[in-house]
């Protein structure tokens, strides 16, 4: 299943139209709230919007909360809404596939009018007969709640409510056919009278029938509702001039108990039992759901006549357009024109869909199939005269030929794809789509073909085996893996892609579902071609006496490889070679590895002697024969496989009369009596072969399922199917087992069989259309010999060339396993680490990097393998680039019923015979490998948050660990842990996707692994005329946007004062920004300012004087990156645009963009040694690279930096390119902002220390931003952006009492909170605020007087109801703290926060903040809750935006609690196993 992902909330206005209301069908569905829009009219109010799409819900109507109201209830509120009145609709959007809920009440009914026929015809029959009461339910049927609609429907579909003589009583499913046909009789009954007609017809696209529309409408009053739709029907014979007579019809109720009536012309797939409980199943649908029919001249009379009225059409909408085919959702509208009872009119009018009636003869439960109106028109050879549903390759079903298709039509057909593509992810009608339709429909005018893009490409394979009506294992379509071998050019290519997909999907007996695509058909003489049937099969040897040793089904293509020169070893279960052919080019023989084929022994559990018939099989069943038509194009080689379910092998293969044909052996080795069928010896011998085949790939480890599983898998596919599409076409004849079919549930399953496309085709056998160029192979009877030695030679070569280009092979399938490496980061750490992972796995898969912001959630049931590197940011938020990704994420599991979830590590194992099954259900990432790299901090108590939140909630969407999530300690190890997750996800990853293991070693000694990853020669710097100027202030925005993401704008700095008291030895600045003129600050109390600082000038120059090919460093310079490629004729490369940095001087990236205070990874010092020409100084920095140790207690010590590492190892001469390539990003520093933009408009405040201290080696460190701010210029230019932080906002009801605790500069915010009451009370003289505490803590009162005024002042104004203030270093008095002021006032804290249900505020240092959260525990226990309910009620208080922090990252300034984490930290690295007692589920990351 694809559960819909939220995409969050949208208004709607729209006007109720009096003809077609709102424009807009909906549903009820338990898994998403609100009404579901499942349809619109085209022309209507919700389509005209252009914001209502198929799967939105509607969760209010003016306001007017709907999500508790029960379904009718809902419709009733959208129904008595005014006409041509405005309404404002609250919807929530979702992309991905909707509910699969079965439809309810699917639409919104107008009543039929007073003066219809049909409200006529019930005048002349007995109101209280049976007969008139079904009519009248079914004609007059009103909205009706979601559980009594159900159940009437299930009425209609199985046996009217209603009494025929005792047949509800007595229940037979005898009695039951007899309710039909007294309901067939009365539809009869019907048509006589109103329409002079008793035939049923019946239509579908199974049939041999062709649509034509024609609609004549008729302005109605008010009471009709929607106009008469009749639908021409025209037989092929009309066409061809014969002279059959034409008819029409009505568009009425299609949820009736009429549509279970047989029809007169039956098509049946598959012949079925005469008894009148086993009625034959219909491939063909009535145009109504009547069945009326109007003859030639008995027709209705003209619209213009009296009592002419309209019939209320119902269910979602479809329309047909000129050749029949049957679209969903949006209507489109009519091309043709025609007469109807001589009446000409062309009219856009709806008709509504036409369901077939199915029904399970075992359960009685009914469904409809509606999904057959997209059918493709003449798609299979059934007619109103025959049926072909038991013909092994019916024509149509078979491509014929190698013609290429007609442009016109390849044209429709990729406008369908495309179409249907973007409408599986939610995006049809956008720029893109459209974009993309006009982008192929451009390709099809200029070069008559177009090329499917790798999305589009594994979308329509997938779908193709979801639209396969002979398969019963589809309900593992979405898990299909896509090889893109469209790159493919010989017939060599072709073999090392077949031998990566038989490696691939073998997978050492956990058999996994593959297709490689190679290159599609273009003019039908340079086709590619698999010969083989299956990839793997055994030879079939014909003898002198007429039999045969081996496969017979395999004589064919045996015959072809001998006459190509292959000879066999004559057994049995020889495996014969691949038969490639490319570009149409004469076929070559290639032998697969002995090591590629897995092959089983049978035996029997309890028959030793079994093991003595000498049988085995292959484990993988890859058919290779079939064509991939897929919009429009065709795909003549591409190899699919499953994996086989125990009747494939056991009933066809071994005992099937035209194959090995074991069934008397067997038989007679279990002494049965043989001689007469009615001992039933055969059903017997067929038993013990199906459990010898199941025992043996079970003790095998090897995939199979058992056929009555797999009827049940696809009994639950269907549903789903019916659910999700309005239908899962099928054949009979095949999905029902060769064994046992009526004990499995799929034989009493009715069943209707179409073709969708994309879809899988026979075609014809290549040896029958291929044109031999070798004349002496066209000639091969005269000249085998000659043939026969040269292929000899020709093996020899190609043995040779395997070993040889082993390594090429797993090259060629890497490039095809896609890889995405996903990152969020607000230091960007996240983004070094994963741009090395990135280039790791590049080496052995086709890796792209993307940052979470800009990645479409929609792909990621389309991803293979997900790598993630994160940190956490705030109290367990996301980074700043993760909210989306997150979001979306809890959107998907939000939409998911609980019982699907899998949750913990005790989930059961899945094995090999389980895997098939539908174990946890079709949850949504089914598909995905992945695996998690957190980043974070012990020195926080919540460890690793956000990345063990990801962790988990792919698990429980489905998703697979290729290895569990770790971990890195920004305190000690982290560079270690990373290096170590990545070779550990590397190997896993290999292993998962059988990469040979040479790749994986070479991959492994590469630099990135190694700690090296830069190479001389692969940058230069560039030079431009014109000087780059610093002071250009919206050139440097713009260049800073582009590098963080963000859009900057430069601030100017008015006002600047020390904070501190003059005795202090401290520094707290007050920041008076001032925004440009033409940028307008939006701002809430509480958002955070993101600056982005600049190093020092002193810092800058020391380091231009180190540099050794430095070119003007005020001169504009761009980086090129010289990016290798290959061609025929050999390596090339050429030098491209390296977009890290946009172009600057030097000086300009020094001193703006990179950051050189950050002590540096170990990887950089590797890197570094290579520019130290003294060879201590180059030992030591290798040490310094390799032993992690020593790396962290020189880190530790002495806080290292660029410049200070130039100093302390002066040998080194840095290249201008290594900096401006290799160095960090300085990335920008968030500042709560404490000021209210009411009170201060045009300006933003801030409240900064200023950070300095020692190292342990006495060398003075400072702060980036914070000594930038203090050293400045007044009038400087601040490039800033403001981050919101909206977990830490004033709440919305001003009536709730607010608690404040914050100490030192995290009083920040609360300058703006209480700014803002200010002016709200200002503004509102009335008594309905809630109480603002404030609890601030700092050393001493004379020292740190952080607004003290100010604090006064609000006070007395009435903003500050009080203030309490904690002195910790105050001479004479006890240490006091926060902590202890809440502990004094714990009543009151427990009044406003518990009783008054207030808000609570926390901004500071984690340290600080952790305290307080335990102080908050203990004052609500000793006011008399339990432990548990403490810790609950904060959890509570949290989840419902309650309880608020903005903490502190771990800055150098708190050196205790640092020293005191990081041996934590150096414990748990010598104890690994207690790493994960010690893990909590959040990480805020440095700041």
């Amino acid at each position: 299943m694809t559960s819909p992902i939220n995409l969050g909330t949208a208004q709607v206005d729209l006007v109720k139209d009096p003809r077609t209301g709102f424009g807009a069908i909906v549903r009820s569905t338990s898994q998403k709230p609100g009404l579901e829009v499942s349809g619109l009219l085209k022309g209507g109010a919700a389509d005209n919007s252009g914001k209502v799409q198929l799967g939105d819900t509607i969760t209010s109507i003016q306001g007017v909360d709907i999500t508790h109201l029960q379904y009718s209830a809902a419709v009733d509120v959208l129904q008595k809404f005014p006409i041509n009145k405005p309404l404002r609709l609250t919807m929530n959007k979702y992309a991905g596939l909707g509910s699969e809920e079965e439809p309810k009440a699917v639409a919104i009914r107008t009543p039929i009018g007073q003066h219809s026929p049909l409200r006529r015809l019930s005048a002349g029959i007995n109101m209280r007969s049976p007969s008139h009461l079904a009519i009248r339910r079914d004609l007059s049927i009103q909205v009706l709640p979601d559980q009594e609609n159900r159940q009437q429907r299930d009425s209609d579909s199985v046996t009217p409510d209603f009494e025929v003589g005792a047949a509800k009583e007595r229940g037979t499913f005898l009695q039951r056919f007899s309710v039909l046909e007294s309901f067939r009789k009365i539809s009869e009954r019907v048509q006589s009278v109103v329409f002079g007609s008793s035939r049923c017809q019946r239509t579908a696209r199974a049939c041999d029938c062709s649509f034509k529309t024609c609609m004549k409408s008729k302005d109605t009053d008010s009471t009709t509702g929607q106009e008469l739709s009749l639908v021409q029907l025209e037989q092929n014979g009309v066409e061809k001039g014969n002279p059959k007579s034409t008819h029409s019809a009505h568009g009425v109720v299609p949820h009736t108990n009429i549509n279970s009536a047989v029809s007169q012309n039956s098509c049946s797939s598959k012949p079925r039992d005469t008894r009148p409980e086993a009625r034959p199943l219909c491939t063909r649908q009535p145009l109504d759901a009547l069945g009326t029919v109007v003859e030639e001249g008995r027709g209705l009379p003209p619209n213009d006549a009296p009592g002419n009225a309209a019939v209320a059409l119902e269910s979602e909408v479809r329309m047909a357009d000129e050749d029949g085919r049957i679209k969903n959702g949006r209507s489109r509208k009519m091309s043709n024109s025609s007469e109807v009872n001589g009446h000409a009119g062309s009219c856009p009018v709806i008709r509504p869909p036409v369901p077939v009636t199915l029904l399970n003869i075992a359960t009685g439960v009914s469904t409809e199939d509606t999904l057959h109106q997209q059918a493709v028109q003449r798609g299979v050879d059934c007619s109103s005269e025959k049926c072909h549903g038991s013909s092994m390759f019916p024509k149509r079903s078979m491509r014929l030929g190698t013609e290429p298709r007609d442009l016109a039509e390849v044209k429709r057909q990729a406008s369908e794809l495309v179409d249907l593509y973007y409408a599986s992810i939610k995006r049809t009608n956008t720029p893109a789509h459209k974009a993309r339709r006009d982008e192929v429909m451009a390709s099809l005018d200029n070069t008559g073909t177009y090329e499917l893009t790798s999305q589009e490409l594994t979308f329509g394979a997938k779908t193709a085996w979801r639209n396969a009506p002979r398969c019963i294992g589809r309900i593992q379509w979405s898990k299909l893996q896509v090889f893109d071998a469209r790159h493919v050019r010989t017939t060599t290519g072709m073999y090392q892609s077949i031998c990566d997909h038989i490696r691939y999907g073998t997978n050492n007996g956990v058999i996994r579902s593959a297709i490689t695509i190679f290159p599609p058909r273009t003019d039908g003489c340079h086709d590619f071609r698999v010969w083989n049937p299956l990839l793997i099969g055994y030879a079939c040897y014909k003898q002198p006496d007429g039999s045969v040793i081996g496969d017979p089904a395999n004589a064919a293509i045996t015959e072809v490889c001998m006459k190509l020169g292959w000879k066999g070893k004559g057994g049995r279960f020889d495996v014969l070679p691949l038969v490639l052919s490319a570009n149409g080019e004469d076929p070559e023989l290639f032998e697969i590895p002995e090591d590629l084929i897995l092959q089983v022994k049978l035996t029997h559990p309890k028959y030793p002697w079994f093991a003595e018939l000498g049988l085995q099989w292959f484990a993988l069943p890859a058919v290779a024969s079939l064509m991939f038509d897929c919009g429009g194009i065709e795909f003549t080689a591409c190899p699919f496989n499953g994996w086989y379910m125990g009747t494939e092998i056991a009933t066809r293969d071994l005992c099937d009369q035209s194959r090995y044909n074991i069934i008397k052996e067997v038989a007679d080795r279990m002494c049965l009596h043989t001689g007469t069928p009615v001992t039933l010896w055969k059903d017997q011998a067929l038993v013990e072969v199906n459990i010898a085949v199941l025992h043996s790939f079970q003790e095998a480890g090897v995939t199979i399922v058992d056929h009555h599983t797999a009827a049940e898998t696809f009994m639950h596919h269907m549903r789903r199917e019916v659910a999700t599409r309005g239908g899962c076409p099928g054949d009979w004849v095949w999905i029902v087992p060769p064994m046992s079919g009526s004990l499995t549930p799929v034989f009493h399953q009715e069943m209707v069989c179409y073709k969708l496309r994309p879809s899988y085709e026979y075609q014809e056998a290549p040896w029958i259309t291929h044109k031999w160029k070798n004349r002496q192979i066209a000639q091969v009877e005269r000249k085998s010999k000659e043939k026969k030695e040269k292929k000899k030679i020709r093996f020899r070569d190609i043995a040779r060339a395997i070993r040889f280009t082993s390594n090429m092979m797993t090259t060629a399938l890497t490039r095809r396993i896609k890889c995405t490496v996903l990152f969020a980061t607000e230091t960007g750490k996240s983004e070094i680490f994963a741009r090395s992972l990135s280039g790791i796995f590049n080496k052995a898969f086709d890796t792209r990097l993307v940052c979470m912001e800009d990645y479409d959630v929609v792909e990621l049931e389309h991803e293979t393998l997900l790598l993630i590197v994160t940190s956490t940011f705030g109290s367990g938020d996301p980074p700043d680039n993760g909210k989306t990704f997150a979001e979306a994420l809890d959107g998907m599991v939000r939409s998911l019923p609980e019982e699907m979830f899998r949750t913990g590590e005790n989930v059961k194992k899945i094995t090999h015979s389980q895997s098939i099954q539908d174990i946890g259900g079709a949850l949504p990432l089914e598909n995905i490998r992945f695996s998690v790299f957190a980043l974070g901090s012990r020195a926080y108590p919540d460890y690793c948050g956000f990345g063990h939140y990801l962790d988990g909630i792919l698990y429980q969407l489905g998703g697979e660990r290729v290895l569990k999530m770790a971990d890195g300690d920004a305190l000690c190890g982290q560079d270690d842990a990373f290096r170590q997750w990545s070779n550990q996800v590397l190997q896993a990853s290999c292993q998962q996707f059988c990469i040979d293991d040479g790749l994986y070693k070479e991959v492994t000694q590469s630099s990135d692994l190694q700690g090296h990853s830069w190479q001389e020669g692969v940058f230069r710097l560039v030079t431009s005329e014109g000087l780059d100027s610093p002071d250009a202030d919206g050139e440097l925005c713009k260049g800073l946007s582009a590098i963080h993401g963000k859009t900057l704008a430069p601030y100017r700095i008015t006002e600047r004062r020390n904070l501190q008291g003059n005795n202090s030895g401290r520094r707290t600045l007050f920041l008076r920004l001032q925004s440009d003129k033409d940028h307008v600050i939006t701002h809430v109390p509480g958002d955070h300012l993101s600056v982005s600082p600049a190093n020092s000038e002193s810092t800058v120059n020391e380091i231009l004087a180190r540099l050794d090919d430095c070119p003007d460093p005020d001169r504009t310079v761009a980086v090129e990156e010289f990016k290798p490629c290959s061609e025929p004729w050999g390596p090339i490369g050429k030098w491209v645009r390296y977009k890290r940095l946009p172009p600057c001087s030097v000086r300009t990236a020094i001193t703006w963009y990179l950051d050189v205070t950050t002590p540096p990874v170990p990887k950089l010092l590797a890197n570094l040694s290579c520019f130290a020409t003294d060879a201590s100084e180059k030992a030591k920095l290798e040490e310094l690279a390799k032993d992690e140790n020593a790396y962290d207690d020189w880190k530790h010590e002495t806080a290292p930096t660029i410049p200070y590492i130039l100093q302390k190892f002066p040998s080194i001469r840095l290249p201008a390119s290594f900096l401006l390539t290799q160095l960090p990003l300085l990335m920008p520093r968030f500042y709560s902002i404490s000021s209210s933009p009411e009170l201060h408009k045009g300006e933003v405040h801030l409240t900064v220390a200023v950070v300095e201290y020692r190292t342990k080696g006495g060398a003075v460190r400072k702060g980036v931003c914070s000594s930038w701010f203090d050293t400045m210029a007044i009038g400087c230019v601040v490039p800033a952006y403001v981050r919101p932080a909206p977990r830490f906002h004033l709440p919305a009801d001003r009536s709730l009492p607010v608690i404040m605790v914050g100490p030192g500069t995290g009083i920040a915010p609360f300058r703006g909170f209480w700014q803002q009451r200010y002016v709200e009370r200002q503004r509102d003289n009335s008594n309905n605020f809630g109480d603002m505490h404030l609890y601030f803590g700092c050393r001493q009162k004379s020292h740190d007087k952080l607004y003290h005024e100010e604090i006064s002042r609000m006070r007395l104004g009435g903003a500050l109801s009080k203030a309490f203030v904690a002195l910790s270093r105050e001479p004479g008095i006890p240490k006091m703290y926060v902590q202890d002021l809440l502990r004094e006032n714990k009543a009151e804290v427990y009044r406003d926060i518990v009783e008054k249900g207030g808000h609570f505020y926390v901004c500071g240092d984690i340290s600080m903040a952790a305290d307080v959260n335990r102080t908050i525990k203990t004052i609500l226990i000793e006011s008399g809750m339990t432990e548990d309910d403490a810790v609950s009620y904060l959890k509570q208080m949290s989840r419902n935006g309650r309880y608020h922090e903005d903490i502190f990252g771990v800055t150098l300034r708190t050196s205790e609690v640092t020293a005191i984490k990081r041996q934590i930290s150096l414990q748990i690295l010598r104890t690994p196993s207690d790493a994960s007692s010690t893990s909590s589920l959040m990480d805020i990351p440095e700041v």
